[in-house]
């Protein structure tokens, strides 16, 4: 942090993000899941998640991880379909 880009701007970083809705939404989704499957699909939208670039994006927080919970579930479906994700 800290750091200026080339445009010589310091990007403003907010660390006082409320996770609540995001953690409710991805509790609400993984509930009928089991537990391995519940794991594999939290470690894959948390991945997506800190892997986001937030500096060039419009999007809030809250909807960028949501829209990464789903991206795990289309992920997970994959794999299940493949035979490689126990139901």
């Amino acid at each position: 942090m800290g750091e200026e880009i080339e445009s010589g701007v310091v990007p403003i970083v907010n660390n006082n993000i409320d996770f609540s809705a995001v953690n409710d939404h991805l509790e609400e989704i993984s509930n009928a899941l089991t537990p391995s499957n519940k794991t594999i699909i939290r470690n894959c939208a948390l991945t997506l998640y800190a892997n986001t670039n937030f500096d060039n994006n419009v999007k809030s927080p809250v909807h960028i991880a949501k829209e990464c919970i789903d991206r795990a579930l289309i992920i997970a479906n994959e794999l299940k379909d493949r035979n490689l994700l126990v139901d």
